[in-house]
């Protein structure tokens, strides 16, 4: 069972102490949002590889444990930033003080969550939930 969501991001440019992302998606929950729309690619965010500090919480799952990053932390110490949102964004909180689109935190989680396996920042990702 499907939540109806879907993002898609492409590594736009990348140097030593940035990279940025563009990103796209789709809530298929939303009558404005089209098939099609996680190509329009019309949302950008950014991380900075200087301020990133990979300690992951654990996320325990009935088969394993996962680590999550945590996202909301790095866009408070400014080393996350989404810089426009995509069409289709939708807003989740933290606190009430922190907000982010959800379909670029969960881009933003499955980049960082294969960067600490691999090292690499990764060239596209995507998501269907």
């Amino acid at each position: 069972m499907s939540l109806g969501y879907l993002g898609l991001c492409k590594k736009f440019l990348e140097d030593d102490s940035m990279v940025i992302y563009t990103y796209g998606g789709e809530n298929w929950n939303d009558e404005k949002s089209h098939s099609g729309d996680s190509h329009l690619q019309d949302g950008i965010f950014a991380i900075d590889k200087q301020k990133l500090t990979l300690s992951p919480t654990p996320y325990k799952t009935k088969r394993r444990t996962l680590y999550w990053p945590p996202v909301m932390e790095y866009v408070s110490s400014g080393a996350v930033s989404v810089d426009t949102e995509c069409k289709n964004a939708f807003i989740i909180k933290d606190n009430g003080c922190i907000t982010i689109d959800y379909i670029a935190y969960m881009l933003i989680s499955h980049i960082l969550i294969k960067y600490k396996e691999t090292t690499i920042f990764a060239e596209s990702e995507w998501f269907i939930q």
